[in-house]
């Protein structure tokens, strides 16, 4: 085969129709893959199908590094053409399956809209980096289509294409993004443009940029966290997060503050955790250790390694939002952002057991008979509540989104079965919790209208034991914000799925009916001898405030009858002196009035006699 003349190749690659073959990499940069419309890519490809809003999160360059760049429909084209480039140059470097099909729109009226401009937004982009941008359309005619693209970031520069059977030509930009870290992509009719209706068209895009330079090597422990509370016998996950580096890492566990040591096994560092079963080891002063080579990484604070065997039961009873779907990895889900929370707690054991497509019908009590106008929903009786009772739960959630309303299910309907799901649950003991209504597009507003109406009842209905899943991801229409859309109008995306994390944290379940005592601080005043501890609590009850050694044995002790909530500050006769000890702890054990009762440890500091 002859070799290609060099000088020819330069040409092509200033004309911008020449590209490194599919996957590859330009040496010292990276290239994100874009096809605009129906017809799938083939990876590295990523493929764009709603032309109306379509959206692609974190999207992978060619050789699959994660970017955190989003790409999203701001401004809606029409619809998608099909008779794109089936036969392309190769030199392009774009698959027929990208070329022949493509977002569209017109200025004329073409199936009842006009769409004069279409747009896209590339976010998430470092300002300090240029990024080149390859474009392609084709649409067969015989006409001219010429389409121009106004790609603004920093500045703005204008590109025209005649997509008219077009099978040979791109347009290429170097654009530096915006100070939000955005660049703009518009597309609209060109001058030359001698169609009726003014089509024009948007099919394929690459975009290129340098790489950055590679992260040091890195290790970190992440768990257990700072007051762990592990008790014996439990397996939770000794966790770690590492970049560059490999081998065999050594795991060792300390329960004297680090004066010595204990192996527990060697593990491959890029595996990321372990499940550890707690040894019949208690002690206050517990400590995990990871090495490789010379680097050595000990957990930051003190966790606690207890006989407790106490266990607090939460169940999530839901659908396919609880379940993780539209999410780009389960652990993204809220479900599971929650559980691993709550894995520096031993005491606490999540069940979800949440499946798509679920309705409230599914979950009710077995032999609750199926509706006679919705025939295919029947009770789930490996995921109703009748089955969440057996795991004797202490913590129940209901999370359902949208799946009554889409089966048409009245509002007085569901909120009947919330109130026997809720009943249940209470009488069984549990604290209940009821997540509202979430958006979702609808194409009549009946079902919208529906979804309003719970959401407000619930809220009502359930107050403080009510969460909010609606507003904040829900735009005036009763659909999800585009930002927070997986892309198919039904689930949401990690990014909302984070917001969903973060109301379920700040509502404290974990915290109701086992009240719990937050935010210690302790601080000794050398010149009164008086020891000061401050702290959060979310009932009233009886305190009993221990100062001990780390083998348990109790220096100081009083008790106290706390009539309020809220920060509160208790002052002790009693200055932590050392023994020998850099540290001794604090535990405060708070019954409340029901008698359940919780316990927190804080390590202080010790003062020279």
């Amino acid at each position: 085969m002859k070799k290609p003349d060099f000088t020819y190749l330069l040409l092509l690659a200033a004309l911008g129709f020449f590209v490194l073959p599919l996957g590859a990499q330009n040496n010292g940069f990276d290239t994100v893959f874009v096809d605009f419309g129906s017809k799938l890519s083939p990876r590295p490809w990523h493929n764009m199908t709603n032309a109306v809003e379509g959206r692609l999160s974190n999207v992978t360059t060619g050789s699959g590094e994660i970017t955190g760049i989003d790409i999203r429909v701001f401004d809606p084209f029409n619809k998608i053409n099909t008779n794109g480039a089936d036969l392309p140059d190769p030199r392009l470097g774009f698959p027929a399956t990208a070329t022949e099909d493509s977002f569209f729109g017109n200025v004329g009226v073409f199936d009842g809209k006009s769409e004069p401009s279409g747009g896209i937004v590339i976010s998430g982009l470092n300002t300090k980096k240029r990024y080149t941008f390859t474009l392609f359309a084709s649409r067969k005619a015989n006409d001219n289509r010429e389409t121009r693209y106004i790609i603004r970031g920093q500045k703005a520069d204008t590109l025209y294409l005649n997509t008219a059977s077009n099978v040979d030509k791109s347009v290429t930009s170097r654009m530096t993004p915006a100070s939000d870290g955005t660049i703009r992509i518009v597309a609209s009719p060109g001058p030359r443009n001698d169609n009726k209706l003014k089509y024009y068209y948007l099919g394929a895009m690459r975009m290129s940029y340098p790489k950055d330079p590679p992260p040091p090597p890195m290790v970190r422990l992440t768990a257990p966290a700072s007051g762990a509370y592990w008790q014996v016998g439990r397996s939770p996950n000794i966790a770690w997060r590492s970049q560059r580096v490999k081998g065999t890492a050594t795991l060792d566990y300390s329960t004297d503050f680090g004066k010595t040591w204990t192996f527990i096994d060697s593990v491959n560092i890029n595996q990321g955790s372990y499940r550890w079963k707690v040894p019949n080891t208690p002690s206050l002063a517990c400590q995990v250790r990871l090495t490789l080579d010379t680097m050595v990484r000990t957990s930051p604070a003190f966790f606690e390694i207890t006989p407790d065997t106490e266990t607090i039961n939460m169940v999530v009873l839901g659908s396919s939002t609880a379940e993780g779907q539209g999410v780009s990895h389960r652990d993204s889900a809220w479900v599971n952002r929650y559980r691993h929370y709550l894995q520096s707690d031993t005491r606490f054991q999540l069940t979800n057991l949440a499946k798509g497509g679920q309705t409230t019908f599914h979950v009710m009590p077995t032999g609750t008979p199926t509706p006679a106008n919705l025939p295919h929903i029947g009770v789930d009786t490996a995921r109703n509540i009748t089955k969440a009772l057996t795991l004797r739960p202490d913590i129940l959630l209901l999370n359902f989104p949208s799946n009554d309303a889409s089966n048409h299910i009245p509002v007085e309907t569901q909120l009947a079965n919330f109130r026997t799901l809720t009943n249940i649950g209470w009488d069984a003991g549990a604290d209940v919790w009821v997540t509202t209504t979430q958006p979702r597009r609808f194409n009549d507003s009946v079902r919208v209208k529906i979804q309003e109406a719970v959401r407000d009842s619930i809220l009502c209905t359930y107050a403080n034991f009510a969460i909010d899943f609606w507003n904040g991801i829900a735009d005036n229409r009763g659909f999800i914000i585009p930002k927070y859309n997986s892309g198919d109008n039904v689930h949401l995306n990690d990014r909302a799925h984070a917001l969903l994390y973060r109301w379920i944290l700040d509502t404290g379940i974990e915290t109701y009916g086992r009240p719990w005592v937050k935010n210690v601080r302790v601080n000794a005043d050398a010149n009164t001898g008086t020891t000061e501890v401050m702290f959060h609590t979310d009932t009233p009850g009886n305190l009993v405030l221990r100062y001990t050694d780390r083998l348990g044995r109790i220096l100081f002790e009083q008790k106290d009858t706390l009539t309020t909530k809220g920060i509160i500050k208790i002052t002790s006769n009693y200055r932590p002196l050392s023994n020998g000890d850099p540290f001794i702890f604090c535990q405060l054990v708070l019954t409340n009035a029901e008698g359940k009762t919780t316990r927190k440890v804080a390590a202080v500091r010790t003062a020279v006699p």
